[in-house]
């Protein structure tokens, strides 16, 4: 069996810095796979806090928001902050919860931005060419 942990062909191991409360931290893409378990960590952490009389509907945004960021919210060591998305609402207050989803969010698209510029200059590249 391939040990894939520590192997990235993609962006996955793009860490972005980023300050949260005059503190050096940094925004890592998440893979196809944390995106999956993200998707279980929210369902279980909206469960949780709708059988504590929370309304759903304000639960599943911030959920979203807590587990995102408890995925992709790494210290200067590498290691993630928050080992859940409770821990990220427990620790955070809805500002920085709400900053930090958004960079992510801002990194993500810039990437997706990057890589759609670059694959227009590669076809532009080509065609010149092939002509």
């Amino acid at each position: 069996m391939v040990d894939m942990e520590n192997k990235s062909i993609g962006k996955v191991g793009l860490i972005e810095p980023i300050m949260v409360c005059g503190k050096s931290f940094g925004i890592k893409l998440l893979s196809s796979y944390d995106f999956l378990r993200c998707e279980v960590m929210y369902k279980n952490l909206v469960g949780k806090l709708t059988s504590q009389g929370f309304n759903k509907e304000l639960c599943k945004q911030i959920s979203e928001y807590a587990c995102v960021v408890s995925m992709c919210f790494y210290n200067s060591n590498k290691e993630r902050v928050f080992m859940d998305g409770f821990s990220a609402l427990s620790g955070l207050t809805p500002t920085e919860l709400k900053k930090i989803y958004n960079e992510y969010l801002f990194l993500h698209n810039k990437v997706i931005k990057f890589d759609e510029m670059t694959s227009g200059i590669l076809k532009n590249i080509k065609d010149k060419y092939n002509n």
